[in-house]
């Protein structure tokens, strides 16, 4: 009888700790969110170029800067205006559109093929 209790108290105490785990995580996932954001800096892409090296596309208040960053430096490569980001987002979009099929339609060509069968 008494290792029931004392199994049935493990139990309780294992079920507070994981309760106190999680909502500490939670709590802190708030915190953290909360921190960062509304700040005026944003990093909008980031392209690797090989283990260490990396160009990031980062938004600082209004302006809009490339940026080519390692591991021991940051390097300001350029700036781009906002009509330059509009327009390299829409002629990327056009570049996606042309370039690749329309993924319903390949998965109707896919599955037509394996229906003949």
């Amino acid at each position: 009888m008494e290792s029931v209790v004392q199994l049935i108290t493990v139990l309780i105490i294992f079920g507070f700790v994981l309760a106190l785990t999680y909502f500490t995580t939670v709590w802190i996932g708030n915190y953290q969110k909360t921190r960062f954001t509304g700040t005026n800096i944003e990093l909008l892409e980031a392209q690797r170029l090989n283990q260490n090296q990396y160009i990031q596309v980062v938004r600082i208040c209004d302006r809009h800067l490339i940026l080519g960053v390692s591991k021991d430096n940051i390097t300001l490569l350029g700036e781009l205006s906002p009509e330059e980001m509009q327009e390299s987002y829409v002629s990327l979009q056009n570049t996606a559109a042309a370039g690749m099929p329309d993924f319903k339609a390949v998965l109707k060509q896919v599955g037509d093929r394996f229906s003949k069968k």
